[in-house]
């Protein structure tokens, strides 16, 4: 038995433990224990509570001995845990006080002492050094080489979202055609030929500069003049998606036809006739033409033997339902008719030019889909629970009924708030194959990808979105698991402990208060969003997962709540990433293929196919506008303006005196126009609205923080360390009854003392 300082100490025993040696009742008690203590730490990112004790203690003895093995064994990384506990006098019973893990990084070795710091369960600090490691989410092996269960990916098929796509080119950008000269020799008494046919085309240069606009793709034009007629054309333009194709075009077009001698035994040549016409039209039928401008001309059987003429193209505007592989064609065919020399058996040469003029324009604005495609991810419990394992090197190492299921590891009695968001990559988007696809021949490059993510990245892009919190606490059967939750849940309404109560023995103490204002819990202006959202250059303006900013009334601090994912939800850049097929370009690198997106879905009656699930759209609105087609919307109930609802809670802490003034929308990357509204929802939802305060979810907590020391039984002790995460009671600065969330506390085990720092709750 431990000696005691007095004979009113509470009496602690010391077990020290591992894999290796086995347990270890000291005998001899570590030097500094009787400064021993609990406390309790609340992260004010996370949330959640920590249980620490880090003081420095000088084990002797059989203890000695004993951390000199398993560090002669194992060096730094041995795994030594002690456990102290506390007597419980009336059952005369030992009760769990602490555990923690031996630091033995912090090793001195003296001729009689092993001095170490006791830290925090190697659980626990495991799972914060390895917060930022990267995790294959579909292997099998933990972070410390541990093998553990696979989880198996689920497939789901993604929808077409509507994109628009441009092309634009305007003089600056309109080629000019080279001059086209053909060469002929007549034979024969009567050097008479029926005709020559030639195609123009209209020349556009995709080359970056001023005017171009170029998002469908369309290869450079060269323009100019080619030998043929209209059933001899060739398309500017391969559809490469179905859908909706407005093509507006117009111009002034100059055009010369001549002949000129070629030598000096040439003779100049004649012609009578030339006819012109300017045609549009879709796929292959030259019947189905639609003529632009046209013009017939005769005359010229005598010198100069020149054709001039100016062609206007009244502006036109096409709307089309293309599909995938139709061709658009755009060529004036030129027709020379009666075509003589001065005399026969001598060449000719025939001459060919055009200029295009200001004014002459193409332009093409396609909203375009295509089929669905299968993509693999996981769902959001799943990579939660692979990373947790994989992070621990523990097999059950996560507890979420806000993110679990019916289906889930640990199955809930409904799918929570957050359970039905995939996780998926860019790669898996694109098509790749996964890694439990046959590999590749050999000597053929292995294009087989898979999901990579880290703790850290994940967390924090979840919680922008949904507001949530982490913590490590104890599974039922009484082993450490990583818990995430809303933040309500590690702020709840339950008293653990009550300081205005008093027994006979123990009247209600009187503490003396210390109230101090907290400035980084008000916030002067607020972000929310995502980080990744550019779809390149296309459909920029009508992405709504973008970045905003709102300011909120306060003037006095210059805090800024920034709430912004890493992970992508952006329904435009996921669609672009999607078209870019694996078939077709296997070993094109993409600037996305890594990137980490989010894709929130809906369960399909178990009538429909069982366990299955679509990607979610508009199925839940009752209103959605100010979006392209609001049918093929992805994640509509992850916008910006809605994270920001979702952590009401937090930013109105500080604003209460602001009463019913205005958090004002300041500005917005992409579509700030949408309007939502869910079914059942009393108000929309509008991205670039200012929000009153008295909207926003009631605060939970007061922005300051409340100290003082108190005297704390064992038995309140036990009670507060069961449940550390409940509300505290005690007498404010005036004696008003307050109640609090603990952000530290520390047990002061030889006094029976409790400093605590309180965080008030705003009821």
């Amino acid at each position: 038995m431990p000696a005691l300082a007095n004979s009113n100490s509470p009496r602690f025993r010391f077990i020290l433990n591992s894999d290796l040696l086995g347990p270890l009742v000291l005998s001899t008690d570590p030097v500094g224990w009787d400064r021993i203590g609990v406390s309790l730490h609340r992260d004010t990112l996370r949330h959640g509570l920590t249980t620490e004790y880090s003081a420095e203690l000088g084990f002797v003895k059989q203890g000695r001995a004993y951390l000199m093995r398993a560090y002669d064994a194992a060096g730094i990384e041995a795994d030594v845990r002690l456990r102290v506990e506390q007597l419980d006098p009336n059952e005369f019973a030992w009760r769990p006080y602490y555990s923690g893990r031996v630091n033995l990084t912090t090793r001195q070795l003296t001729d009689i002492e092993f001095r170490a710091n006791v830290e925090n369960e190697n659980f626990i600090q495991k799972f914060l050094n390895r917060e930022a490691v990267a995790v294959d989410l579909l292997g099998n092996t933990s972070v410390g080489g541990s093998t553990v269960r696979t989880v198996s990916p689920l497939t789901v098929e993604l929808h077409s979202r509507a994109l628009i796509k441009r092309f634009t080119a305007a003089v600056g950008t309109v080629a000019k055609p080279d001059p086209l000269t053909f060469t002929g020799l007549l034979f024969g008494s009567d050097p008479l030929q029926d005709e020559l046919s030639m195609l123009f085309y209209f020349g556009y240069n995709t080359a970056e500069n001023s005017g171009y606009l170029n998002e469908l793709g369309l290869q450079q034009i060269a323009g100019g003049f080619v030998s043929g007629d209209s059933y001899a054309a060739v398309p500017i333009f391969h559809v490469p998606d179905h859908g909706e194709y407005a093509i507006e075009l117009g111009g002034v077009i100059d055009l010369e036809v001549r002949y000129t001698r070629t030598g000096s035994n040439a003779y100049y040549g004649y012609f009578g006739q030339v006819d012109v016409k300017f045609h549009y039209r879709i796929n292959g039928d030259p019947t189905s033409a639609v003529v632009l401008a046209s013009g017939q001309d005769s005359g010229f059987n005598s010198s100069p033997h020149n054709y001039a003429r100016r062609f206007t193209i009244a502006p036109q505007k096409f709307t089309e339902q293309l599909k995938e592989g139709d061709k658009i064609y755009l060529y004036a065919e030129i027709y020379t008719h009666e075509v003589r020399i001065e005399s026969d058996t001598r060449s000719y040469q025939f001459e060919l030019r055009a200029a295009e003029q200001p004014g002459t324009y193409l332009r093409i604005r396609a909203t375009t889909q295509t089929a669905p495609t299968p993509c693999t991810g996981l769902l959001i419990y799943e990579v939660l629970d692979r990373l947790a394992t994989a992070l621990t090197d523990e097999p059950f190492a996560l507890r979420s009924s806000y993110f679990g299921r019916p289906d889930s590891r640990e199955p809930q009695p409904f799918d929570g708030a957050g359970a039905l968001l995939l996780l998926t990559g860019g790669f898996q988007l694109r098509g790749f194959p996964l890694p439990s696809a046959p590999a590749p021949l050999a000597g053929a490059t292995d294009t087989r990808k898979s999901i990579y993510a880290t703790w850290r990245d994940l967390w924090d892009s979840l919680s922008a979105i949904y507001g949530l919190g982490y913590s490590v606490e104890l599974n039922a059967a009484g082993k450490p698991v990583i818990r995430v939750e809303p933040l309500s849940y590690f702020y709840p309404a339950t008293v653990v402990l009550d300081l205005t109560v008093g027994t006979a023995d123990r009247p209600a103490p009187r503490m003396a208060i210390t109230t101090k204002e907290v400035a980084s819990r008000y916030f002067q202006s607020l972000e929310f969003g995502y980080d990744a959202w550019r779809a390149e250059q296309v459909n920029g303006l009508d992405e709504v997962n973008t970045k905003r900013q709102w300011t909120t009334p306060l003037t006095q601090v210059s805090t800024t709540y920034s709430q912004v994912s890493k992970y992508a939800t952006s329904g435009q850049l996921l669609e672009v990433t999607r078209r870019q097929r694996y078939e077709e370009s296997a070993t094109t690198d993409n600037g996305r293929d890594n990137a980490n997106f989010f894709v929130a879905l809906l369960r399909r009656p178990p009538s429909v196919v069982p366990a299955s699930f679509e990607t979610e759209r508009n199925q839940l609105f009752a209103r959605l506008e100010g979006v392209l087609d609001p049918a093929s919307i992805y994640n509509a109930r992850l916008t910006p303006a809605r994270n920001l609802r979702r952590h009401g809670a937090v930013v109105r802490a500080g604003l209460e005196p602001a009463g019913n003034r205005l958090v004002r929308f300041t500005f917005g990357e992409g579509n700030n126009e949408m309007v939502s509204q869910l079914v059942g929802e009393a108000a929309p939802v509008t991205e670039k609205a200012d929000i009153r305060v008295s909207e926003l979810a009631p605060p939970l907590w007061r922005p300051v923080v409340d100290s003082f020391k108190a005297p704390i039984s064992r038995q309140q002790l036990q009670t507060l360390l069961a449940n550390p995460l409940g509300r505290v009671r005690y007498f404010d600065a005036g004696r008003k009854v307050r109640e609090g969330w603990i952000l530290d506390f520390t047990h002061e085990s030889d006094q029976g003392l409790g400093s605590f720092e309180l965080l008030p709750c705003a009821d």
